[in-house]
C-alpha cells in the first residue's frame, strides 16, 4: 500500500469492548462532521457486534462494523469486518432498532452463516470488500426496523448521498460513538481514489475528499445510501480510507450495483 494505505481496517475490525449500556462517546459529533441520527431515521442499519464472554449478570459486547438490512434474514457488509475479526470467544450478532449501539432495547439476532466472495483479498489488497450474513432468526420489521433497497445492476452513483456509522469520531480512532451518525457526502471522480493502489473503479465507489465528511475506522460495512425516486436506495457498503481519519482525502465504497448477480444469486442458494 501506499503513504495513503487502508491500515484503518486494521481499528474497524479490532473494535472495542464495551459493558452495555453504555454511555455516549464525548468529544465532536462526527462520522466525521456528522450528526446524531434521529428515531427511527435509518431502521436498514445495523451495529454488528460479539457477544463476549463475561462475568454472570453482567452483558459484555464488542462493536467494530455496520451493516445493512436487505430482508428479514440478510445483512450486507465488508468482507474485512469478517474474514479475520478477532472474535476473543465472543458469538457475532447483529444490533438493530436502535440509535445507541449498546441500547438493551431493540433486536439482537445471531449470525449463522458469513459468505463472502471466493476472490476476497488474494492479492493482499481490499477487493471484492462485501459480504453478506445470514441471521439465525428473522428480524421482526416495524418503525425502527426497515430493509433497504439495493441498486440495480449497473447503477451509476452521482450527486451527494448519506453516509452513516457507530465509528470513530477522531483521526486517530480513540474515540467511537455509541450514537448513530450521519453526513451527506459527494460522489467523487473515480480518479481522486487512484491515491489508494487498492482502487478498483469497477468495483469502487469513490467519495467525499472536499473537506465535508469522511467514514472512519469502526464505520466499515456500513451503507452509502443515495435518495432514488423518492426513497432511500443502498448503493455501497463503507470499504476503506486513510491512515488517519480526514476529510480532505477521499473514501472508497464497495459498489452494490456491481455486486447484484453475486448478492442475489447468493441469498438465493443459500
Amino acid at each position: 500500500m501506499n503513504k495513503f494505505a487502508s491500515l484503518w481496517l486494521v481499528f474497524a475490525i479490532i473494535g472495542a469492548a464495551y459493558s452495555a449500556p453504555a454511555a455516549e462517546a464525548d468529544g465532536d459529533d462526527r462520522i466525521l462532521n456528522g450528526r446524531k441520527a434521529a428515531t427511527n431515521q435509518y431502521p436498514f442499519i445495523v451495529s454488528l457486534q460479539y457477544k463476549m464472554p463475561s462475568e454472570p449478570g453482567t452483558i459484555l459486547r464488542s462493536k467494530f462494523c455496520g451493516g445493512s438490512i436487505l430482508n428479514k434474514r440478510w445483512i450486507l457488509t465488508a468482507a474485512h469486518c469478517i474474514v479475520n475479526g478477532n472474535k476473543d470467544g465472543g458469538v457475532m450478532h447483529v444490533k438493530a432498532g436502535v440509535k445507541n449501539a449498546f441500547d438493551l432495547g431493540g433486536q439482537y439476532p445471531r449470525v449463522q452463516k458469513i459468505i463472502w466472495p471466493t476472490q476476497y483479498n488474494k492479492t493482499g489488497q481490499e477487493e471484492h470488500d462485501i459480504a453478506l450474513l445470514q441471521l439465525a432468526e428473522e428480524l421482526v420489521m416495524g418503525p425502527a426496523v426497515q430493509p433497504i433497497a439495493m441498486a440495480p445492476k449497473g447503477f451509476k452513483a452521482s450527486g451527494v448521498g448519506t453516509i452513516l456509522g457507530w465509528g470513530a469520531i477522531n483521526e486517530d480512532h480513540s474515540q467511537s460513538s455509541n450514537e448513530l451518525l450521519y453526513t451527506p457526502i459527494p460522489v467523487a471522480p473515480s480518479s481522486d481514489c487512484d491515491i489508494f493502489r487498492a482502487h478498483r473503479p469497477a468495483e469502487h465507489i469513490c467519495l467525499g475528499g472536499k473537506g465535508g465528511g469522511s467514514a472512519c475506522g469502526g464505520d466499515s460495512g456500513g451503507p452509502f445510501i443515495l435518495t432514488h425516486n423518492g426513497k432511500p436506495l443502498l448503493v455501497g457498503a463503507t470499504s476503506f480510507g486513510t491512515v488517519k481519519c480526514t476529510n480532505d482525502k477521499p473514501v472508497v465504497y464497495t459498489s452494490v450495483a456491481a455486486y447484484r448477480d453475486w448478492i442475489d444469486e447468493t441469498m438465493a442458494k443459500n
